[in-house]
């Protein structure tokens, strides 16, 4: 009992001498050596405590820097939140913290492909360092996307933040198209609305290759106009590469309701993302 006692009268005591410390005149150097001992505080973004990091500044060639965006699969709607491993970072907001779902800045509140596609980069040895900036938006079109609809000013404020805090995109990754399925875009719709909104952004100095995904399923539905309009989009030499065919994971074992990736999906879907990179890399 002495012995709790003694340990509990030296905690106050401890504290008491560190609020001291931190009101007296070495105050400012106290405070920065207790905030190297106890590393940042948790900010909590959207309801979820996060460990904020340094943010990495420049370019290297073992730091991928994603945008990601399009509609619900490139968001937060997998089931099933993963922590990220060490390396894998994301950027909301000037900011940057520990990977982890749900992906600041997209829609949704479960799990992300994207968490899991970080640590695949990092497990390989493909980057050191994978930076995820998520923007997208559920249940939208690529008309919203494109010059002239709501969401592109958005995309476009994104970009200009990341750039004015020292981290432009090495990767711009679009999964979308399950909207315009159901919609009935037709083809050439599809790529005229995409490359408007890709040439807004060329045109603004963004020059990172975008990866356009396969992707037109959702509860039943699919569409051979959106499947041949992004197949049509690719062309290496301007920039534009083949994502994932993500259309080919289909069924509960894969998507918990036959239209948002399951756990297991998100872990294919990742893997299929991995590999559509690393194929384009080995081309360059």
């Amino acid at each position: 009992m002495r012995i709790k006692l003694a340990a509990a009268l030296a905690l106050v005591v401890a504290m008491c001498v560190a609020v001291w410390l931190a009101s007296s005149e070495h105050g400012g150097r106290t405070r920065d050596l207790l905030r190297r001992a106890l590393g940042p505080p948790a900010q909590v973004i959207e309801g979820i405590p996060r460990r904020q990091l340094d943010c990495p500044r420049g370019n290297h060639s073992r730091r991928l820097v994603a945008l990601t965006f399009g509609q619900s699969n490139a968001a937060n709607y997998v089931r099933g939140r993963h922590k990220s491993k060490e390396g894998v970072i994301n950027y909301f907001r000037g900011r940057c913290y520990a990977g982890q779902d749900p992906l600041p800045g997209a829609t949704g509140t479960g799990g992300s492909v994207w968490s899991r596609l970080g640590d695949l980069l990092i497990v390989g040895g493909d980057y050191d360092e994978v930076v995820l900036v998520g923007v997208a938006v559920s249940a939208t079109s690529v008309a919203r996307w494109s010059v002239g609809g709501d969401l592109h000013p958005r995309l476009l404020d994104v970009l200009a933040d990341m750039q004015s805090h020292g981290l432009a995109p090495t990767h711009l990754l679009w999964h979308q198209g399950e909207t315009d399925a159901k919609e009935g875009t037709a083809a050439e719709t599809y790529r005229h609305r995409f490359l408007a909104m890709l040439d807004a952004l060329r045109a603004r100095g963004f020059e990172a290759p975008v990866y356009v995904a396969t992707a037109s399923y959702c509860h039943g539905r699919s569409s051979a106009a959106v499947r041949e309009a992004q197949a049509a989009l690719v062309n290496p030499g301007a920039g534009i590469h083949a994502g994932p065919d993500t259309d080919v994971l289909k069924g509960p074992g894969w998507r918990h309701d036959e239209c948002h990736f399951s756990e297991q999906g998100a872990v294919r879907h990742a893997e299929l993302w991995r590999d559509a990179l690393m194929a384009s890399r080995t081309r360059q």
